[in-house]
């Protein structure tokens, strides 16, 4: 006995191109997509906007940093002094993975406009004590994270998170902003300016453009049915004459007729394959 997969009658289609890999790309309404917000959506479906800041954050960060100690003032710290800070920054910086904190800041910022990373030391309960370093920078949602400034004194106060007032204090995170206009903290993000050209094109190419293609190549048929022989047999109206279409279409028997009272033809379809076939090979090159 076979199982019939739930939700069948709610199957739609998906389109699979070739990339790194075999890539299924899901509509827009798919329930993978729900609960994001707008501009993640974007980063995630849009290969040219994932693209564009993916290859700028990497070439900013793919040869790393070189820490460089400097004197404030001239002969009072010996070379060797020098060189044992710089040893011990390495080594935090190494332990928090600033590299990749690095590279993950400049990929979520132009997203949200903003991003923060939380600062975990050994000991929770003393933070920046010495000898308490930080062990790790979590990243945190940039939706959730609001910057707390005093407008009066345009001073940083702490950052609500989730709703949360002064849930962060000032030295607790790594907070990078975008294109930072004001002095609010807050940053513009690089998506907002394309969303919604952005959602555009990607109805089309992944929606429309696969509707219609479904349309063009769906197998169309027309059903002739004698009416004068059909009356004989008992199908008289309009009604009865879509209910007996319905029957055979589903079945794809004739039940009441023979098959000289009734015939379907096939229509010879002659899609134009030239103009599809031009879009998605530009697409899997720009892929």
């Amino acid at each position: 006995m076979t199982r019939k997969p739930r939700n069948a009658s709610r199957r739609q289609p998906v389109c699979i191109v070739q990339g790194a890999g075999a890539v299924t790309l899901l509509r827009r309404a798919d329930k993978h997509w729900r609960g994001l917000d707008d501009y993640e959506r974007d980063y995630r479906r849009n290969f040219l906007v994932r693209g564009a800041i993916e290859v700028r954050a990497f070439w900013a960060t793919k040869e790393g940093f070189e820490t460089v100690v400097e004197e404030i003032e001239e002969g009072k710290i010996s070379q060797e002094k020098r060189d044992q800070l710089k040893q011990y920054v390495d080594s935090m910086n190494a332990c928090v993975n600033l590299d990749n904190r690095l590279r993950l800041a400049l990929i979520k910022a132009p997203i949200w406009s903003k991003t923060g990373f939380e600062i975990e030391f050994q000991k929770r309960d003393m933070p920046w004590a010495a000898g308490n370093e930080p062990v790790a920078l979590r990243s945190l949602k940039s939706m959730l994270l609001v910057p707390e400034v005093d407008l009066d004194k345009w001073q940083l106060m702490g950052f609500e998170y989730n709703g949360k007032k002064n849930f962060y204090k000032p030295d607790q995170l790594l907070f990078f902003v975008r294109n930072e206009t004001g002095d609010d903290w807050q940053g513009i993000s690089d998506i907002e300016p394309i969303l919604t050209e952005s959602m555009l094109d990607d109805r089309i190419v992944r929606e429309d453009l696969m509707e219609a293609a479904t349309t063009l190549w769906a197998g169309i048929a027309v059903h002739q049915l004698d009416l004068e022989k059909a009356a004989k047999a008992g199908i008289t109206d309009d009604a009865d004459i879509d209910q007996h279409f319905r029957v055979v279409l589903s079945f794809g028997t004739i039940s009441m007729l023979s098959q000289d009272d009734e015939s379907m033809a096939r229509l010879a379809l002659v899609p134009p394959v030239a103009p599809f076939e031009s879009v998605f090979r530009f697409w899997r090159l720009t892929y």
